[in-house]
């Protein structure tokens, strides 16, 4: 296909190419089991779409942008580098108004990048552009874009924040996540901020009708930032924080599956700031003492909760409740942890990544080590179900406890793992060896990495990663300032 002479033509015909790629590799196996019919449906419409256009070039006369129909440009558009859009959008009339909202869109995200210090004014500003925009998506982009730039300030008052989080309520579905995304940044706004801008989340999300989605597990995950600020301004103690996990627990009743699994998840986790005596990394900073008794009581009833859950929804909880495991009595763990794998190896594939995330580890963790190899050998099946797109979760849950393997284990465990990455590239897995590097690498010692770096550079050697790439990707000085191995 040829397209018009213009500054943007090698990008959109690179972005054509990279659209046809995307939707012929496309697999019904990655896609959420609710919408495989949907994302088959619609390739096949565009593919449909792309042959007529196609058409032309056998009268011989070149394909212009004037042939092809809206849907196709935008779905260009779409995997055009961003900087591009402007050039495309204005080809001719064509292009001009198919693209109309993604030139809005474009021209607002310069806006925002370009912005001097935000106040109220400048907020509300771009916050009126944004909402010229009636696709929810881009929307929803902009408004984190617009969130991710504020944060980046000095000080950010409060006020911006409201703004924001409001008008991302105003933005059906999308609009949902930019707000749990924000709750999920208060840490880092000034702290003598950060107790009201709680409150102020809280009380939306207690207004919350049904049809707008739930933002309690967002909330939830909060509490022991927000229970705990420097001691000159304590305002939260044990008892106090124990009313307040008690009061998000009681809002479970009330919510739908997705909304109940987010919290169950949330709550789980905590758990890990709520006791001295199992020290969590996470919450470092952020320690309670509550009782043995409370501690096990509150993961009792979110086990039951999880329980309740239709498969579709359990991924999450199960790995989040198999990461605190060990806050129970020793000789419960292993019959939770035996329940919490029978429920693993029985959830629909979409469900997998986020459960074996942490699963194996717990396993490892809590049975006596003569059982570690039959233990991960059952995982195995789950293991063989994961979605291209979970692959790194499951490996990173494989390679989690490793430290605590026997030589042979451990090379068949790293071998398994990835084995589990091998096709995956770009951001996926630069993150992964992020995470292999900080998360994992530094818990093994110089033997053990060895051996892992065996497996990592057989990977690389598999997959055909050039020298410059492996070099880069296995120097644990790219990932943190000092690599202090333990000792064998």
């Amino acid at each position: 296909m040829d397209f018009d002479s213009n500054p943007a033509a090698h990008g959109a015909q690179m972005a054509l190419y990279a659209m046809q790629n995307q939707q012929a590799g496309r697999s019904a196996a990655a896609a959420p089991p609710n919408l495989t019919s949907l994302a088959a449906s619609s390739s096949m419409h565009a593919r449909q779409r792309l042959m007529t256009c196609s058409h032309n070039d056998s009268t011989g006369r070149p394909t212009t942008y004037d042939d092809l129909p809206p849907e196709i440009l935008q779905q260009v558009a779409d995997h055009m580098p961003f900087d591009d859009i402007g050039n495309l959008s204005t080809v001719n009339s064509q292009t001009y108004h198919a693209l109309q909202e993604r030139r809005l869109s474009w021209l607002c995200r310069k806006r925002i990048s370009h912005a001097g210090a935000l106040d109220r004014t400048s907020v509300q500003q771009l916050l009126t552009e944004i909402e010229r925009i009636g696709a929810d998506s881009l929307r929803a982009e902009l408004l984190q874009a617009l969130w991710q730039r504020a944060r980046r300030q000095y000080k950010v008052k409060p006020e911006l924040f409201i703004a924001i989080f409001q008008a991302a309520g105003r933005v059906p579905k999308q609009g949902l996540q930019v707000q749990k995304y924000m709750i999920g940044t208060l840490q880092g706004m000034p702290i003598q901020y950060q107790r009201n801008l709680y409150r102020f989340v809280y009380a939306d999300a207690e207004r919350r009708a049904p049809e707008q989605g739930s933002t309690w597990g967002a909330i939830a995950s909060m509490l022991p930032i927000y229970g705990y600020t420097p001691p000159s301004n304590l305002w939260l103690d044990a008892p106090q924080i124990e009313n307040e996990y008690r009061a998000l627990l009681s809002r479970l009743p009330a919510l739908d599956a997705s909304g109940q699994a987010e919290l169950i998840t949330a709550l789980a986790d905590v758990l890990g700031a709520l006791s001295l005596s199992f020290p969590s990394p996470q919450y470092h900073a952020y320690r309670y003492d509550l009782a043995s008794a409370t501690i096990i009581e509150w993961y009792e009833t979110l086990f039951q909760w999880m329980q309740r859950l239709p498969a579709s929804y359990r991924g999450a909880p199960i790995g989040a409740l198999a990461d605190r495991v060990s806050m129970l009595p020793e000789a419960h763990r292993p019959v939770h942890l035996a329940h919490l794998r029978h429920l693993t190896l029985s959830l629909p594939d979409h469900q997998l990544g986020s459960a074996l995330r942490y699963l194996p580890g717990a396993l490892v963790r809590v049975i006596p080590p003569e059982q570690h190899a039959h233990e991960i050998s059952l995982l195995e099946p789950a293991l063989e179900r994961v979605p291209p797109a979970q692959r790194a979760l499951a490996a990173l849950g494989l390679l989690e406890a490793t430290s605590q393997l026997d030589d042979a284990l451990l090379k068949q465990v790293w071998q398994r793992a990835m084995r589990l990455l091998d096709g995956i590239n770009g951001p996926g897995i630069a993150e992964a060896f992020y995470d292999i590097h900080l998360r994992i690498g530094l818990t093994l010692n110089n033997q053990q990495w060895e051996s892992a770096e065996t497996e990592m550079k057989a990977f690389f050697e598999r997959n055909r990663f050039d020298q410059a790439t492996r070099d880069e990707m296995l120097n644990s000085r790219n990932y943190c300032w000092s690599r202090n191995y333990q000792t064998p």
